[in-house]
């Protein structure tokens, strides 16, 4: 069984590791619990914390450099997917796929130009926001500080109109329902890489129907996050059919995917406390090999490959841009 993970911190682990001197981060810590799961694409996003932001730029170009190093030091067994050529490449070998998303812009936020070296990069997905508030938009706030919310800026709509020209396809699983509004009615490529479906557990970071809806009928996927919080259910399983089958019923079949935002397996983020459905990629594929049986093949083959290929083929460039 091969899948597809539309949305991991992974690379704020690496980057985190290697600053303390360690190398060969991701095949050593990483790699037997990737294959024995069967992922075959990971998305690794660009993810800079509350103390990071006023560096974000250096901190996003530290991660893509760890990124190159991985894949270098690991060649046999990764390779980073810049274009479509390389994931056509990547899904007849035996190694495994990474491509980068950008998980809140404040790297670009200054100068949306800047978008075109990460291009370069493989830079497929673009969410304006975090969960906080940039220059760009307003992410979901979590912490119900944010006056006066809204939507795009107008330094957002001149990065969304770059992302745009670029063939990104704009996340929206941080930002928060006047800006989702904004991007919906701009007609930009959307997906949500790692969101639920508000009518079934109502946390901000879900979302509302008629947003799910709007990304079925543009041709994106929205990946099922796998934090307990987002789930509003003990039971992995029956966590992920009860919003799988919400998302069919409302946004299409091939809106179906997984996003599984796992942070309880890294140090970085896990204090102790387990707050995700599953702590590794292997535990997850167990709880997908039951859940296989209460959707049937197809749905399966949809929700796991065909899908997240679909729209990381529209989302890649089909060659690398020059810088």
């Amino acid at each position: 069984m091969e899948w597809v993970d539309l949305h991991c911190d992974v690379l704020y682990e690496v980057s985190r590791r290697r600053r303390m001197g360690e190398r060969d981060v991701i095949r050593r810590i990483m790699l037997q619990d990737l294959r024995s799961s069967g992922v075959k694409v990971l998305v690794c996003s660009l993810f800079v914390d509350d103390q990071g932001v006023h560096r974000a730029l250096q901190e996003a170009l530290h991660q893509v450099w760890c990124l190159l190093e991985e894949e270098r030091e690991a060649r046999e067994d990764l390779m980073v997917i810049r274009d479509r050529d390389d994931l056509r490449r990547c899904l007849s070998s035996r190694r495994i796929g990474l491509v980068l998303s950008m998980e809140g812009a404040e790297p670009v936020q200054d100068d949306p130009e800047l978008l075109r070296f990460f291009r370069s990069m493989g830079l497929s997905f673009l969410a304006l926001t975090w969960s906080r508030r940039n220059r760009l938009a307003d992410g979901v706030d979590l912490t119900r500080t944010v006056r006066s919310p809204g939507g795009l800026s107008a330094q957002g709509v001149s990065a969304l109109e770059t992302a745009r020209s670029l063939g990104l396809a704009l996340d929206l699983s941080h930002l928060n329902d006047p800006g989702t509004e904004d991007v919906i009615r701009s007609g930009v490529p959307i997906l949500a890489t790692h969101s639920n479906c508000r009518s079934l557990c109502d946390h901000p970071r879900n979302l509302a129907d008629p947003h799910l809806e709007a990304i079925g009928r543009r041709g994106g996927v929205v990946g099922f996050n796998a934090h307990g919080a987002f789930v509003g259910s003990d039971d992995p399983v029956e966590g992920m059919y009860r919003h799988i089958s919400h998302l069919a019923l409302v946004a299409g079949e091939a809106a179906c995917a997984l996003g599984l935002d796992l942070c309880d397996r890294f140090d970085a983020f896990f204090h102790g406390e387990r707050r995700d459905l599953f702590m590794s990629h292997r535990e997850a594929s167990q709880a997908l090999q039951v859940l296989g049986g209460r959707l049937g093949a197809r749905s399966m083959g949809r929700l796991l490959m065909d899908n997240p290929i679909r729209v990381l083929e529209g989302a890649l460039p089909s060659s690398v841009p020059g810088v």
